[in-house]
């Protein structure tokens, strides 16, 4: 009877775990094929819900811009000839900084460029801090569409080639001494 009784519960518990990887990927080959099955138990859960529901287009921003000068130049570090665009935050974690420090930074990114009120409030006087000699900042905003899981199924090379990049105008923003 106890053989009986951990081979029942063995089976709930592994459909139980199939419902939970089948319910939010319903759009996924695996979720069509199986979803007939689990529709009813996910109801009952309710867990029905897929991912899109939590992040329908995920996005990540970040923002690009060139420190001017007193005469309104762009700084060119290397001395190529060509203006230094720089980028916050950078586009790839630098080795000194922890993975929770640059998602810290990628979160900050965020939250400083939903709205311009918080961008002059907090990125601007902080990107005019970092950068001593500058008296203006010439800035884009740049958001990135995250190409969703169904797309990405399809795909048989890179997920960043589907990926929609959207760039903003650059502005110019003047650096008050003294804010922090």
């Amino acid at each position: 009877m106890k053989k009986v009784a951990k081979i029942v519960l063995s089976g709930l518990i592994l459909y139980h775990l199939m419902a939970v990887v089948v319910g939010p990927n319903g759009g996924s080959l695996l979720g069509r094929t199986l979803y007939p099955y689990y529709s009813s138990y996910l109801n009952w859960l309710t867990i029905n819900t897929s991912w899109q529901f939590f992040s329908p287009a995920p996005v990540t921003t970040w923002v690009e811009y060139e420190v001017l000068d007193e005469d309104g130049e762009s700084q060119d570090s290397d001395g190529d000839g060509v203006p230094d665009l720089l980028r916050f935050p950078p586009a790839k974690r630098p080795q000194y900084l922890s993975k929770e420090g640059y998602n810290r930074r990628m979160a900050y990114g965020m939250f400083t460029t939903s709205d311009e009120v918080k961008f002059k409030d907090f990125l601007l006087p902080w990107l005019c801090q970092v950068h001593t000699g500058a008296t203006k900042l010439s800035v884009r905003i740049t958001r990135q569409q995250i190409v969703g899981i169904e797309k990405a199924q399809d795909l048989r090379g890179d997920v960043y080639d589907l990926n929609e990049v959207f760039p903003g105008p650059f502005r110019e923003y003047e650096c008050e001494r003294g804010l922090l």
